[in-house]
């Protein structure tokens, strides 16, 4: 087996894998931002086509509680008609105006696998890694603090499910790291049985949450919505026309 290179050397390469296509990609957008508003640094927030005045817009945080509430914890509804489930998003009527565009369920609802955040603790003390402060410290940072922080901040912009895709896949990639360490590190057999059945019941949880959220948006569950459908399909194929 060949010798792990170590080093200040080593970590300068990591570094830079890491930051490279962030700064090429920020400077791309710099440039565009330039290029368009005259600033680098203005990413056309005071340009916003709503009612919304943005650049004068002050933190209210029990908007933004309700949106660590909806993003994360919100209980979706059930019923009597197919799919059976309906997504929910509760807004607690706040004082003040909290805008609503589509409802889902909570991250740690459609993936129970999100509740691993709770023995972050334990797979720690279970690791056998010999840089697991540094991975802890990057988990931390990358996928609890980082996601927290875009879900205050966009408080002002109210509930979309599409706000997730900024943050979702981070809490994501943070908890499965820490069920897997656990997993892996395990000794205990049965431990480890009940642990892939828990796996299991989460992932065909996701896709029942996730399959009926999708329905009711998309073909309005009471009836087939040709239209809806023949809209989606169309932009799904404009994606791939470029590569006929």
């Amino acid at each position: 087996m060949p010798e792990r290179k170590s080093g200040i050397g080593c970590y300068i390469r990591l570094l830079a894998a890491v930051f490279l296509p962030f700064i090429l990609i920020g400077g791309i957008k710099m440039i565009y931002n330039y290029l368009r508003f005259g600033n680098i640094l203005d990413f056309g927030i005071q340009y916003s086509l709503t009612i919304n005045d943005f650049m004068g817009t002050e933190f209210h945080s029990h908007f933004a509680g309700i949106g660590f509430y909806n993003y994360l914890f919100a209980v979706p509804n059930t019923s009597s008609s197919f799919p059976f489930i309906s997504s929910h998003v509760e807004t607690f009527n706040p004082n003040g105006y909290y805008f609503v565009a589509t409802n889902t369920a909570g991250l740690f609802i459609m993936d129970p696998l999100c509740f691993s955040y709770f023995y972050f603790k334990k797979a720690y003390a279970v690791s056998r890694s010999e840089n697991k402060k540094l991975y802890s410290l990057i988990i931390s940072a990358l996928c609890v603090i980082a996601p927290l922080v875009i879900i205050a901040s966009v408080w002002e912009s109210g509930y979309g499910i599409r706000y997730k895709t900024d943050f979702a896949w981070q809490f994501l990639i943070g908890a499965f790291t820490i069920i897997f360490i656990i997993y892996q590190n395990c000794e205990n057999e049965n431990i480890k049985k009940v642990m892939a059945k828990v796996f299991f019941v989460s992932t065909v949880l996701c896709f029942i949450l996730s399959f009926a959220q999708s329905y009711t948006y998309i073909l309005k569950a009471s009836h087939f919505n040709h239209g809806a459908a023949d809209k989606y399909s169309y932009a799904f194929e404009r994606a791939f026309e470029f590569w006929r």
